[in-house]
């Protein structure tokens, strides 16, 4: 049974699932079925989810999705190398990629000509299964940060590379911090390395059987701004694009926002936004999001954020809660995204 078919007994089953107790259980089922592909990631999360088709193969550059093109007149579309990234997801169109040979520790990637945001994704393989404690590192330009973007080595090669949403069907899901930045048209080296963390710096290493990967994806023009944050037009979950719909938003200093979405047949999804949601120098748990209660809480430890949020089970009415834990500062202000997969 393929996507395109889980998805069409999620959608047969929503006319009765307002009478059927199980309904919640059985659609988490359903899309955990489509969810493959897994990953460590620093947060200490695993198991990326995003079930899409391998992709080999050159390919020319793809077409932004959510705005008109952004290359210049004078640009060529560069030709791309899929190397095990998938060419597309949510927000993100695949611009060029490159996977090391074993023992290459080191990897540099020249950004092609573009202007607009570009989402960098780093792939580390361990061939013959290396001891953990393995970092693939990477940061743009020449002068190397104190402690560059780095996640754990030990992707699956089978699986294809996915940038974007992870965690596990019905969710929380979560968004990487990740290494972006804007371009204007410069061509810029996004370099990787081989680390292992020493007295809390990257340091590189060498190691035979490690494979490094780096790739670049453009990042399509945001929809709306939500709580000072651009919010893209699209998310990107079970090899689907979810599509932007609406969002609520809370006033300055208020402490909850509270959102209740009456039933429709669609698969739908939720992710959360907050800024100056902690005072400074505040520790611990800031905000908490939860649906329909307790179920899909998540905890959230920082004054700004996007955090992503859970898949809505068709045919009931949901309510989308997230709470600021301590004295809210005057200037806070919380958000609510809704997506939808258009089918």
């Amino acid at each position: 049974m393929d996507v395109n078919d889980l998805r069409a007994m999620l959608r047969d089953r929503a006319d009765t699932v307002a009478d059927d107790n199980d309904a919640t259980e059985r659609v988490a089922g359903v899309h955990a079925r489509v969810l493959v592909a897994r990953r460590k990631r620093v947060a200490g999360v695993a198991a990326l989810t995003v079930g899409v088709l391998a992709l080999v193969g050159t390919v020319s550059l793809l077409p932004d999705r959510a705005a008109p093109d952004r290359m210049g007149p004078a640009d060529t579309a560069p030709t791309v190398q899929h190397e095990n990234f998938v060419s597309h997801s949510g927000e993100y169109d695949l611009i060029a990629a490159t996977v090391g040979e074993p023992g290459q520790n080191t990897l540099g990637l020249t950004v092609p000509a573009h202007r607009g945001r570009v989402f960098v994704k780093t792939v580390c393989y361990d061939v013959d299964g290396f001891p953990d404690g393995y970092w693939v590192s990477g940061y743009v330009g020449d002068t190397r940060p104190e402690r560059p973007d780095s996640y754990w080595c030990g992707d699956d090669p089978d699986v294809p590379a996915v940038p974007g949403v992870f965690g596990t069907a019905p969710g929380p899901f979560a968004y990487p911090e990740g290494l972006a930045f804007e371009t204007n048209g410069d061509r810029p080296v996004v370099r990787v390395e081989l680390t292992r963390e020493q007295n809390g710096a990257f340091v590189p290493v060498s190691n035979p059987d490690a494979v490094l990967g780096v790739a670049v994806y453009k990042v399509a023009d945001p929809v709306a701004t939500v709580a000072g944050m651009a919010i893209p037009p699209l998310v990107g979950l079970d090899g689907r694009d979810y599509s932007y719909v609406d969002h609520r938003q809370s006033q300055p200093g208020d402490r909850t926002l509270t959102w209740t979405l009456p039933p429709t047949p669609d698969v739908r999804y939720y992710d959360v936004v907050a800024t100056d949601a902690m005072a400074p120098g505040t520790t611990g748990v800031g905000v908490i999001s939860g649906l329909d209660g307790p179920t899909c809480q998540a905890s959230h430890a920082a004054p700004r954020f996007r955090a992503g949020g859970c898949l809505l089970s068709p045919g009931e009415p949901h309510t989308i809660t997230v709470t600021i834990q301590v004295d809210p500062p005057a200037n806070a202000v919380l958000g609510i995204m809704l997506y939808r997969d258009p089918g």
